[in-house]
């Protein structure tokens, strides 16, 4: 298996927030994520 890294691109943020949503409700903490998608992709660029 090939893996390859590289930076995160706007296209990216959906994935991004449903990992940090996904990761949060496995650790019972759901409820206090505030990112949305917009603030994903300010940080981003």
């Amino acid at each position: 298996m090939n893996l390859t890294f590289r930076n995160a691109e706007r296209k990216d943020t959906l994935l991004i927030l449903q990992f940090i949503k996904e990761l949060a409700d496995y650790e019972k903490m759901l409820n206090e994520v505030v990112a949305v998608e917009a603030t994903l992709e300010t940080w981003i660029c």
